[in-house]
């Protein structure tokens, strides 16, 4: 079967009918293997056997052992390879020391067969899973574990990241970062280049950050002169606030949930907008008031806004900013004259009402209801659109009330 055919059978494949109808289907026999894999540490410990560097291994897996588990704890932190050879599709998980999977590997090596390349700590004791990718028969191939010779980098604290390491940290936390070398020529040959979104901080193999408050995007370059080889080590910093912002419900300071809030308000009277906040670091917060229709900031910098003898309908904004790139709009809708027209008769204050009515009666009365802080402006209009169904009866339905206010 060839690799590209294969490939697509790793994955359910979606049909879409008419738009709205999804069908799935799988083929028979080639379905994703769903996890066995051990429940804890300790049952990890118990089932994996001892692999050290080139040591090679035969593996039998089947539905009933699906996994075959292999610990290695390195004698110094390099970068190791371990694979698997034969005509199976193989798959490869790899645990820390606690049972954490920490990372994986599908199709790195020859033809559909695995290969992990990671960094790992001296002294510490780590896990490989090896299995099938599919669930089912029977299958056996080998394993191998090497070491590499070659120059090559890592996060201290982070060796199985790779060369791209993401990082979330809080607001004006302090940083150490330190990069580690592996093979090098000599020690002397080592040299270190650390940048800060592009500008050139240090030269040495450490860099502190101290109080960050912003996203930042820190590289270290590493170069051994003896071989002429450069490696790099890349830090995506996230600041993370956990920041939230909301209206405060004046019937319900509970509720955080609302960034879109009606205010009800009577004409002349005073309307207090007002935002709750919540965040790790909240002295950094800021405010900006708006008027939604034009955006035009109303100049007021606190948590509330006050809006004396209110006149007309209007929807303000405010923009709350926690002061380390996240932000969120507030909007608050203020409704002068609170007002709502509803058939008078409908069980739940409808806009709209249906009346029988048998064929000869002359009196049918139709009455709105209307609710509002004031009414001294209100007009109204009535309009008639009957419509002659079959011969003798009308459709009272259609019947329109308009209200203006």
């Amino acid at each position: 079967m060839g690799n590209g055919f294969k490939k697509g059978l790793k994955r359910m494949i979606t049909f879409t009918v008419a738009g709205a109808m999804i069908i799935q289907s799988s083929f028979a026999g080639f379905a994703p293997y769903e996890r066995t894999y051990a429940n804890d540490v300790n049952e990890l410990e118990e089932k994996s056997q001892v692999i050290q560097v080139d040591d090679t291994v035969s593996v039998t897996v089947s539905s009933e052992e699906p996994y075959a588990y292999f610990s290695f704890t390195p004698e110094e932190t390099n970068e190791y390879f371990f694979y698997s050879t034969g005509d199976c599709d193989t798959y490869c998980d790899l645990y820390d020391s606690d049972g954490e999977t920490i990372s994986y590997n599908d199709d790195g090596g020859e033809g559909n067969n695995f290969r992990l390349n990671v960094v790992l700590s001296e002294g510490t004791t780590y896990y490989f899973g090896a299995r099938q990718y599919y669930s089912g028969a029977e299958a056996d191939f080998s394993v191998t574990l090497e070491k590499s010779d070659e120059f090559n980098v890592y996060a201290v604290g982070y060796e199985s990241s790779g060369s791209y390491v993401n990082m979330t940290v809080d607001p004006l936390a302090d940083l150490n970062l330190e990069v580690g070398v592996c093979n090098p020529s000599s020690a002397e040959n080592i040299q270190y280049s650390w940048s800060v979104d592009g500008e050139v901080v240090s030269t040495t193999n450490t860099f502190n950050i101290e109080d960050i408050d912003s996203d930042k995007y820190v590289a270290c370059s590493v170069t051994d002169s003896g071989t002429d080889t450069t490696r790099e080590i890349d830090y995506n910093i996230d600041v993370y606030n956990e920041f939230s912002a909301w209206a405060i419900n004046p019937d319900d300071e509970t509720d955080t949930e609302k960034d879109n809030l009606n205010v009800n308000v009577p004409l002349g009277n005073t309307a207090t907008l007002s935002v709750g906040v919540s965040a790790k670091v909240t002295s950094s917060i800021s405010y900006k008031w708006m008027d939604s229709n034009s955006w035009t900031e109303l100049g007021d910098t606190d948590d509330t806004y006050v809006i004396d003898n209110v006149s007309a309908s209007k929807t303000y904004v405010c923009e709350v900013n926690d002061g380390f790139g996240s932000s969120h709009d507030i909007y608050f809708n203020v409704i002068a004259n609170s007002f709502k027209a509803y058939a008078t008769d409908s069980e739940e204050k409808e806009t709209s009402l249906t009346i029988t009515v048998n064929p000869g009666e002359e009196d049918i009365e139709l009455a709105v209801t209307v609710e509002a802080d004031d009414t001294s402006l209100l007009t109204s209009k009535w309009y008639k659109m009957a419509v002659k169904l079959q011969q003798k009866k009308i459709n009272l339905k259609s019947m329109l009330i308009l209200m203006r206010n």
